[in-house]
């Protein structure tokens, strides 16, 4: 019985920290802009927004892990990059790419994987 409890235990952990999701941001603009709040709101758009203007200030791409406790859609990936948002100062997101993850009992869990611009809305002039 030992044995088994340790194997489970091995597993579990094996298991949690295996398939770490990980989030990037690379900056597109030269001009920086205060960070915002750590849970400010973000916007999160599909489209680029027609009736505003905005600055493109970096991208964000998130990726989701490989463990079978972690989300393998594209909303679980969305609170770290609108943390990552906040931290650039923005106001929105715009969805670029994005792709769900899935389970595959042969082989590595997909993983979800998402990548967005994070932009500052200017006053129109």
């Amino acid at each position: 019985m030992k044995n088994f409890v340790f194997l489970f235990n091995t597993f579990l952990v094996l298991a949690v920290a295996s398939g770490c999701a990980s989030i990037s941001m690379s900056q597109l603009s030269a001009k920086k802009y205060q960070a915002r709040e750590k849970d400010c709101h973000i916007e999160v758009f599909a489209n680029p927004p027609a009736d505003k203007k905005f600055e493109e200030l970096c991208l964000i791409s998130a990726r989701g892990g490989q463990s079978i406790f972690e989300g393998k859609d594209v909303d679980s990936l969305l609170p770290g990059m609108k943390e990552k948002a906040c931290q650039a100062g923005a106001d929105a997101i715009i969805l670029k790419n994005s792709k769900a993850g899935g389970y595959n009992f042969n082989a590595p869990a997909d993983r979800a994987e998402a990548t967005a611009v994070a932009i500052k809305f200017v006053a129109n002039s």
